[in-house]
């Protein structure tokens, strides 16, 4: 599941949809001059036994 920063909601069922979703923003960073990006701060909240909600910066 990806949360927006317009706040919608997109349902992302397997890692294979989650490379189509993004491989052309990967692209298109690249292509900017991107080499890397860094995560940091993590917070990450348990809602059962195999979900997880994951914030960063």
């Amino acid at each position: 599941m990806s949360v927006r920063v317009d706040g919608s909601v997109m349902a992302i069922p397997s890692h294979a949809e989650g490379e189509h979703l993004y491989r052309p923003v990967f692209n298109a960073w690249r292509s900017e001059g991107y080499a890397w990006f860094e995560m940091k701060d993590f917070e990450m909240l348990a809602l059962g036994q195999d979900s997880r909600i994951v914030s960063f910066d």
